[in-house]
């Protein structure tokens, strides 16, 4: 029982304890409700607040103001919360509809929280560090971002306020990676719609790179920047996808962002000028820098595209039409990019690349079967593809084993081995090579070569840069260098960088001298490393490697001129010790102290060709500045050539120093090494005979002194010896001496020039050189003569002194040379023509004689061009003169000197004599009219002569070579000159009896330069049928007996080009003849004009334009039927000769006609010609084009390998102008480089027509000429190291800055003409633009203009051009140039353009100004448009074409009016003060001033002034202004549109607008009308009365009053403006005419049922009419001008029986007693429960 007992007390006591429990849980349950009940109570209780009653006049009011603050709070609430995921932008832009869309960053596409993981800390590689201080003011903020292990810098730029302070920057590659499969997508997404983009362009996508960029403030919430920021991306690895042909590809930039309405992809292309983009790039299209502008944060890519070929198009949309979407590609290429940017981020720093087999083990190989070739041949050439045409990388030897890569099959089906080379691939021929197996080597081995491997991966950095056709490597230790030093190479060419090749030639020169031995050319470098700031740094502990392959093997151009090699061949064969790495060891301050020859100290090693070519150098060094590969020549060549062998000294023997011509040699020889000093020319000695002159450098070779006799140098010859001494081979003097070495001996040779050889002649066996000296006087007088020989007279003195000339010009007379000389026989006057120096063909026209020196003893000295100075010795000196006319005997006129240009020969015969008797002089065959006797003479000629066609083969040649008996001893001469005129404007040469009687004086003694002598006007001699103006040059004007002067014969010969199209300067060119008896031309030895037989005057021609030939006006065979062709006309640029056989054998009337414009050349001359394809205005170009020629080595002639020389420094050539040889000569300059303008020729002479020649135009800048063609010749363009560059359409690169452009090789015989012709770069040729501008009052007049630009002397000609004149309506018309230059007939807004003119040209433009000008028009403006072009450098230049712009001048007139100005007030009828008015001019200068007042009605008038000008109405000064006008000593500015004066109204200080009406003009446009008008500011205040918190209930009959206030909203009740104010039945009221100032607004009546208010509001009226009101400090809303006045509505109690708040009460009341029952109701359960 005790046990039950326990077991139901516990039971009890359970149920007891469960029942507690669950008290408890209710008492919690009530205690929580209770709470929920007071804090209803409570709210209930806060609702009925005070304030809020005191403001609502009901229940429903306060909810609804509690509903208005919560809406106020979501509002604000709202505004402050931002994007988790990003920050919206929006771009507008317009829709088809004109409505504005919206774009928003995606996660992929410029989002913030975007992946940027793959390997980058986001907080070093990825996140910027911002450098803008944490400051609250806006600072300007600058980020900077590196990628790829640093070698990427992406840095953006922001002004102040446009990105927070502290912001930073996320920058992400987006690339193809396959670990991220977000960013993959996003990749693949970009590449579709690039393409997409570029299809529609009809572009191809060659690859892209992209990047994700965006900003985080301080917290790292994304933001946006407010403006553009500026972005930069530098690539210090050059960065590109990978591309098929780099060359074809362009490179641009776009912006790719989401459009979040539409959720798709938008691209927007980056421009140039919108948006600053800049894209540099390197050869390859590889991107170096990059930079633009934008207001973004957004996916950014830089796209490579290319245009597609025809085919590629086709192919294209083929795909597209199968739906095939080629993004596989791009997938591929950037794969490719990937994996090489991962593995170069897994390199070491310094990016040493692994091998394929380590980058992918699982694939590589086994070693064991690794196949080796083995070379079999000597010498045997690497190709880079399998071609015996390819390029060859290199060359190797015997035995060298190659690893193979595999075995391929060429065109022609030959096998060839594909093998590795130096990390490149290569290509060797299967016969040169056979393949070996490699058998297993030894792990030992393999371990170490893996060892040795990872060292130099490790422990050596390698730079290598490719310099034209050489590659440049330095090796170096990894600590030697800084990680961020660039490799520098520069080569010192002298066409672009001439101070420094100088610099370097000297050095090295200086170093040569030191050690004995001759420069014979030379390659520099410039060598050096540099930081990322461009510091030039050096190595430290340790040196670097530098290794230079030449792909090509090469040579300097002075050494590859030479045809023989070095002596030092001989002594060494295998290695040429003659070229040698020179270091130019430089101080701190990169000053040259030493020139190291590294070769001798065994630090550098070469290697060459057997010709001598450098093919590589290898050297180390510790230190970089510039190196050369210098070639060597010993100074002991010179001794090679023992000129004391071959020179002989002799005195030419005569009496009283009269020369003789016998000569005898002197004691004295020649020691070359001792007494002459040589120069260099293709390294072989040389003598000009130049140097041989009192002052030359030669000069102790000038006089010599031999038994008290003095002997002095008068020229070198060609002789011969035998024991009755030295036989001269002919009378030309030497020019020019080379020693040189033979090719297949070392025996020395001898070689020389005439004047006027540009080629040498060999010195053949039994010939020798002997240097003529000669006692006679020096000469020290000129003499005057006639051009016939005649001593002339001046004040008694047959000759002038020169003994105290300084320096005497010949081309005119002067002080010195008498203006007017007579003859002592007749007393005729003769007139100054030119001076002549010498005796007969030796003798030469000078331009300028001089002393040598200040003695008056000092040797006289000439000039033919006033540069070069020989000495006269003892030659004569003769000013030479024209007759005057007296009496029947008229003056002489100038004729042109054709010396060895046209061959003219002459002959008199006896009377009566038949030739072989069967050509017959005489009257015998006369035909009695012009009618001619053809086919006398055969078709051809034989040894040069015309042959009797009815004479069994007998030739003419005796009738004009002189050797036919019955010539008149001493009458056949050869050599004549100064018959013909020449007409240089249109290349004319002629002569005609009809107008100019001709002389010949057979007296050599007296016409000792075989010259015509030309009157100026017509004799008539002869007995014939008629008398007519004769042609008898064998008899003098006035010789009597003339009878026996008939019967004579002449023969004129020369070669010439056939021009373009047969035309010269426009015209075609014809050769006639007039006159009698037989002409006979031959052209190319056949008979083209045959005048045959005795008779009248008879006529023909030939013109070579259309190869029509004509004969007394008939037509005669045509040039193509002569020569059996199916063209009537030459080819373009072919030589030719003509050659005219006449003969007066009539014995009656002898008249002669001869006209031309052939270009004759000189025999035996090679001719090259500048011309520009696309432009017509080479005579504007002054620009000089640089050109050298090459000529076939004559000791080398006929050999299988041609070796050439250029035309060497100082030959001479002469000047033609637009096909017309001119006077001038010229001389091949330094480096063997001539000069030519465009419109010029360069003739050189002497030139032996079976040598190959071909010649080049030199320093060629891309960017002005992009092409140049050589007429009818091949052309291949070579860089400044002689690689060959390939062009695109014909064009050469820019990447090539400056280039040569070389002919082909052609016999100097059958191609004498070689026409360069330049064409222009688009950036090149230009524009002049002329604009005519009218200021003010425009005019129907017309102007006119006066156009120069420089000619090709560099001085303005006037322009003679056509032009186009762009009319006012944009329509335009072309015309024609003027001779003076002067464009007529432009009227205001009309622009002249006139194109195609060149950079470097300069222009100026003048207006003409006509009759009245001044009185009608202001002084004309001429403004040139800043940044069109250069400035210019010509006196009076208005500036120069320069490259890519278009000049501009714009030339403004201005019309003189009479200006009427007039004032105007708003406010009329009151009385106002007067006003100033100021007249300005239009640059804003003050000019004059009226006084505008009552007294002359408010108006004025300014007169004669500028239609430009303007008129303002003036005010007085303010504290630090400056005055414009002073008036009554007070100063005054203009008043600006629109700007607020005060002026008295009323005596009142009122306050006005000034505004200025439109310019009002005549109808004659004599008369301006310019009216002022002052508007009185006053405004209107507009009030809406509404009830307090709620506007849209509007209250009337409010009541208002407006006083006047002070600066502070002071105010007193006098100062009441109104009190009329009143609110209508729409709770609106106005106060008008309210003036500037301050008011104040009170409330005096309020409307019914609400509250009086007892606020005062703050009125301001602004100048701008604008108005503010204020309440309590605060700005009071408006609406549409009209501002809201509120009132309080007023509080009524419940009414009796009214709900009011009982409802509220009796509820709290309920909720609190129900409350406390439920406390009391728990609180006895637990008492019960205890």
């Amino acid at each position: 029982m005790h046990i039950i007992g326990d077991v139901n007390m516990k039971r009890e006591n359970n149920k007891k304890f469960k029942k507690r429990k669950r008290n408890q849980n209710r008492s919690l349950t009530c205690r929580v409700l209770s709470m929920m009940f007071a804090i209803v109570l409570f709210c209930s209780t806060v609702l009925i607040n005070t304030d809020y009653v005191s403001q609502a006049s009901s229940f429903d009011d306060m909810v609804d103001m509690v509903e208005v603050e919560e809406d106020s709070a979501a509002a604000d609430t709202s505004e402050d919360t931002g994007d988790d995921l990003g920050t919206d932008v929006n771009f507008e832009s317009e829709s088809e509809e004109g409505s504005a869309e919206t774009y928003s960053e995606s996660d992929d596409f410029g989002s913030s929280d975007a992946d940027f993981s793959s390997g980058e800390n986001m907080f070093t590689d990825g996140t910027s560090e911002s450098s803008a201080p944490a400051e609250e003011a806006a600072q300007p903020v600058s980020c900077i971002v590196k990628l790829k292990n640093e070698t990427i810098e992406v840095k953006a730029e922001a002004p102040a306020g446009v990105l927070p302070n502290g912001t930073q920057m996320i920058v992400k590659a987006v690339e193809n990676n396959t670990e991220d499969a977000e960013l993959t997508d996003q990749y693949n997404k970009l590449a579709a719609k690039i393409t997409e983009q570029l299809q529609s362009q009809g572009k191809n996508l060659d690859g892209f790179l992209a990047y994700n960029v965006s900003f985080t403030d301080a917290d790292g919430n994304p933001v946006e920047p407010s403006d553009k920021v500026t972005y930069s991306f530098i690539y210090k690895e050059a960065s590109s996808p990978e591309l098929t042909d780099p060359a074809a590809s362009t490179v641009t930039a776009a912006m790719i962002r989401t459009n979040k309405e539409t959720s798709e992809l938008e691209l927007t292309e980056l421009k140039a000028e919108e948006d600053k983009l800049t894209v540099e790039t390197n050869e390859s299209r590889q991107l170096t820098k990059a930079a633009f502008q934008s207001a973004a944060t957004a996916a950014y890519t830089f796209v490579w595209s290319s245009t597609p070929a025809a085919d590629d198009n086709e192919n294209t949309e083929n795909k597209e039409e199968n739906g095939e979407v080629n993004n596989e590609e791009v997938n591929t290429d950037t794969n490719t990019e990937n994996t090489e940017e991962n593995e170069e981020e897994t390199n070491t720093e310094n990016n040493v690349e692994n091998s394929e087999e380590e980058q992918n083990p699982e694939e590589a190989p086994d070693q064991e079967q690794t196949k080796m070739i083995r070379v079999i041949a000597d010498e045997v050439n690497l190709r880079v593809t399998p071609s015996t045409e390819a390029e060859v990388i290199a060359t190797v030897d015997t035995d060298t084993q190659l690893p193979l890569i595999e075995t391929v099959t060429d065109e022609d089906e030959f096998t060839w081995y594909k093998v590795s080379y130096e990390e490149a691939e290569a290509y060797v021929r299967s016969d040169m090579a056979e393949v070996v197996e490699t058998e297993e080597q030894g792990t030992e081995n393999e371990d170490a070569n893996e060892e040795e491997a990872d060292v130099q991966v490790e422990d050596e950095v390698t730079y290598s840069q490719t310099i034209g056709n050489v590659v440049v490597t330095a090796t170096a230790a990894k600590d030697v260098l800084p990680g961020n030093a660039e490799f520098v190479v520069t080569p010192i060419v002298q066409e672009t960088d001439p101070d420094q090749y100088a610099e370097t030639e000297t050095k090295l020169n200086e170093k040569a001298e030191e050690d004995g031995y001759e420069i014979a050319g030379f390659l520099a470098y410039d060598i050096y490393f540099q930081d990322s700031e461009g510091n030039k740094i050096e190595p430290v502990d340790g040196s670097v490697k530098v290794s230079m392959h030449y792909t090509e093997p090469s040579v300097p151009a002075t050494v590859s001129e030479i045809s023989v090699v070095s002596v030092d061949e001989e002594v060494n064969e295998e290695k040429n010790t003659n070229i040698d790495v020179m270091h130019f060891v430089e101080d701190q301050n990169g000053k040259v102290q030493d020139v190291v020859n590294m070769t001798e100290q065994g630090q550098a090693n070469v290697e060459t060709t057997t010709d001598g070519e450098i093919q590589k150098a290898e050297f180390n060094t510790e230190s970089f500045s510039v190196f050369t590969i210098t070639w060597k020549r010993k100074s002991g060549n010179i001794e090679e050539f023992n000129f004391d062998k071959i020179i002989h000294l002799v005195r030419q023997n005569g009496q009283n120093g009269q020369n003789g011509s016998t000569y005898t040699d002197l004691k004295n020889s020649v020691n070359a090494t001792n007494s002459l000093v040589l120069e260099t020319e293709d390294t072989n000695p040389v003598l000009y005979m130049s140097t041989i002159t009192s002052s030359g450098i030669n000069k102790e070779m000038y006089q010599l002194k031999e038994s008290e006799t003095t002997y002095r140098f008068i020229g070198a010859y060609i002789a011969t010896t035998s024991r009755d001494g030295y036989s001269l081979v002919d009378s030309n003097k030497v020019t020019k001496l080379m020693g040189r070495k033979e090719k297949d001996s070392n025996s020395g040779v001898m070689k020389y020039q005439y004047k006027g050889d540009t080629t040498y002649r060999n010195l053949e066996i039994g010939q020798t050189v002997i240097f003529v000296y000669s006692n006679a006087e020096l000469t020290k007088k000129a003499n005057l003569y006639s051009e016939n020989g005649i001593t002339l007279y001046a004040s008694g003195q047959s000759t002038v002194n020169l003994t105290n000339i300084d320096i005497l010009y010949t081309t005119s007379a002067n002080d010195i040379i008498p203006t007017s000389v007579k003859d002592s026989e007749s007393g005729n006057n003769y007139t100054y023509e030119r001076t002549v120096v010498g005796i007969g063909e030796e003798s030469v026209e000078v331009k300028a004689l001089r002393r040598e020196s200040s003695s008056s003893n000092s040797p006289i000295q000439y000039s033919e061009d006033g540069e070069n100075w020989m000495d006269v010795g003892s030659n004569p000196v003769k000013f030479i003169y024209t007759a005057d006319a007296k009496g029947e005997v008229p003056k002489t006129i100038k004729t042109a000197d054709t010396r060895n240009l046209i061959n003219i020969s002459m002959a008199n015969y006896f009377e009566n004599q038949n030739y072989h008797g069967s050509f017959r002089f005489g009257s015998a065959d006369y035909t009695g009219s012009e009618a001619v006797k053809q086919n006398l003479v055969e078709g051809y000629l034989k040894d040069g002569y015309p042959v009797l066609k009815n004479g069994n083969g007998t030739s003419l040649n005796g009738l004009f070579d002189g050797t036919w008996d019955k010539v008149i001893p001493h009458t056949y001469v050869t050599g004549l000159n100064h018959l013909f005129s020449y007409d240089s404007r249109t290349g004319t040469y002629s002569y005609d009896s009809d107008k100019n009687y001709a002389y010949y004086d057979i007296d050599s003694s007296r016409n000792t330069e075989k010259n015509f002598i030309v009157y100026e006007r017509s004799k008539d001699k002869g007995e014939g049928n008629r008398h007519v103006a004769s042609f008898m040059p064998y008899s003098s004007w006035d010789d009597g007996a003339s009878q026996n002067k008939f019967a004579f014969g002449m023969m004129i010969s020369f070669e010439f080009l056939q021009p373009k199209n047969g035309k010269i300067n426009g015209q075609d060119m014809v050769f006639s003849f007039s006159g009698d008896d037989d002409v006979w031309v031959f052209i190319d030895n056949k008979l083209v004009l045959d005048l045959g037989g005795v008779h009248e005057r008879a006529t023909g021609s030939i013109n070579f334009a259309n190869g029509e030939v004509y004969v007394n006006n008939q037509s005669n065979p045509t040039l193509g039927s002569v020569f059996n062709s199916d063209s009537d006309t030459f080819a373009d640029y072919t030589s030719h000769s003509l050659k005219l056989f006449y003969m007066e054998r009539g014995r009656g009337d002898s008249n002669c006609s001869i006209k031309f414009n052939l270009p004759p050349r000189p025999t035996n001359s090679i001719e090259i010609v500048k011309s520009l394809a696309n432009s017509d205005k080479e005579k504007y170009t002054s620009t000089d084009f640089q050109f050298k020629a090459y000529l076939e080595d004559e000791e080398d002639r006929n050999q299988e390998l041609v070796q050439y020389n250029a035309i060497p420094e100082g030959t001479p050539y002469r000047v033609k102008k637009n096909d017309s040889l001119t006077d001038e000569v010229r001389y091949v300059g330094a480096n063997n480089i001539f000069t030519l303008k465009a419109g010029e020729s360069a003739v050189f002479e002497g030139i032996d027509s079976g040598l190959w020649f071909y010649a080049e135009e030199v320093g060629i800048l891309s960017d002005q000429f992009d092409r140049v063609d050589i007429t009818d010749w091949k052309v291949t363009y070579h860089d400044l190291n002689e690689k060959l560059v390939e062009t695109s359409n014909g064009k050469v690169p820019e990447q090539t800055e400056t280039y040569l452009a070389r002919s082909e090789e052609k016999t100097a015989g059958n191609a004498a003409r070689v026409e360069f012709k330049n064409t222009c770069n688009v950036k090149n040729l230009r524009k002049l633009r002329i604009t005519k501008k009218m200021n003010g009052l425009s005019t129907t007049d017309k102007f006119s203009f006066q156009v120069y630009l420089t000619g090709q002397n560099g001085q303005f000609i006037p322009y003679d051009g056509g032009y186009e004149v762009i009319h006012k309506d944009g329509t335009s018309a072309s015309r024609e140039g003027n001779p003076q230059g002067i464009i007529s007939d432009i009227a205001p807004d009309e622009t002249i353009v006139i194109d195609k003119i060149l950079s470097g040209t300069e222009f100026r433009v003048n207006e003409i100004e006509p009759v009245n000008f001044n009185s009608r028009y202001e002084k004309p403006i001429k403004e040139v448009k800043e940044g069109s072009c250069d400035v210019g450098t010509v006196t009076g230049s208005d500036g120069m074409i320069a490259l890519e712009k278009d000049a501009h001048v714009i030339i403004t007139n201005t019309l003189k009016v009479d200006l009427t100005v007039n004032k105007e007030w708003s406010d009329k009828n009151i009385k106002h003060s007067s006003i100033y008015a100021g007249l300005y001019k239009a640059d804003g200068t003050a000019s004059s001033y009226v006084e505008l007042s009552e007294n002359n009605k408010y108006s004025d008038v300014f007169r004669n002034v500028s239609s430009s000008d303007l008129v303002y109405e003036l005010r007085p000064v303010t504290v630090n202004e400056n005055a414009e006008f002073t008036i009554n000593g007070k100063g005054y500015v203009k008043v600006e549109a629109n700007n607020i004066i005060v002026a008295k109204a009323n005596n009142t200080d009122t306050k006005y607008k000034v505004s200025y009406d439109e310019k009002a003009v005549s109808e004659d446009g004599t008369m301006i009308t310019q009216t002022i008008t002052n508007t009185k500011i006053v405004t209107n205040l507009n009030l809406i009365k509404v009830e307090k918190n709620n506007k849209e209930h509007l209250l009337k009959n409010a009541k208002f009053a407006l006083y006047t206030a002070n600066d502070d909203y002071t105010y007193k009740e006098s100062n009441l403006v109104t009190d009329k104010i009143k609110t209508d039945s729409y709770g609106r009221a106005t106060v008008n005419e309210l003036v500037p100032g301050k008011y104040v607004l009170k409330e005096t009546k309020a409307p019914d049922g609400y509250s009086l208010s007892a606020n005062v509001w703050q009125v301001l009226v602004n100048d701008d009419q604008s108005v503010e009101v204020k309440l309590n400090g605060d700005v009071v809303k408006s609406k549409d001008g009209a501002f809201f006045i509120e009132n309080i509505k007023l509080y009524s109690l419940p009414s009796t029986g009214g709900s009011g708040i009982y409802w509220y009460m009796i509820g709290g009341m309920v909720l609190m007693s129900a409350a406390a029952w439920i406390l009391y109701k728990n609180k006895c359960r637990e008492v019960l429960g205890k």
